[in-house]
């Protein structure tokens, strides 16, 4: 979750077992789209899974998308 004084962009997660995380959802608010925090948010939770060792279960297309490109090709920055 990124929280501002305008509003809160969020990725929404499930756990559907110990070694598993599912994202499901992204959601940035269009107050806040266009600044790079729905990929600072997804990259940030494939980040932990990757740290705590679990499979990812991507259900959400936009963190889909983001595992098939690498930071360096995403060409946006988080700015709040």
């Amino acid at each position: 979750m990124i929280e501002t004084d305008e509003a809160t962009a969020q990725l929404a997660y499930r756990r559907p077992d110990p070694g598993t995380i599912e994202y499901f959802h992204t959601f940035v608010p269009p107050a806040l789209r266009r600044r790079g925090l729905g990929e600072a948010l997804a990259r940030q939770a494939l980040a932990y899974a990757e740290a705590e060792g679990l499979d990812v279960i991507p259900t959400c297309w936009f963190v889909r998308r983001v595992m098939g490109r690498p930071p360096e090709e995403s060409g946006s920055a988080c700015v709040l």
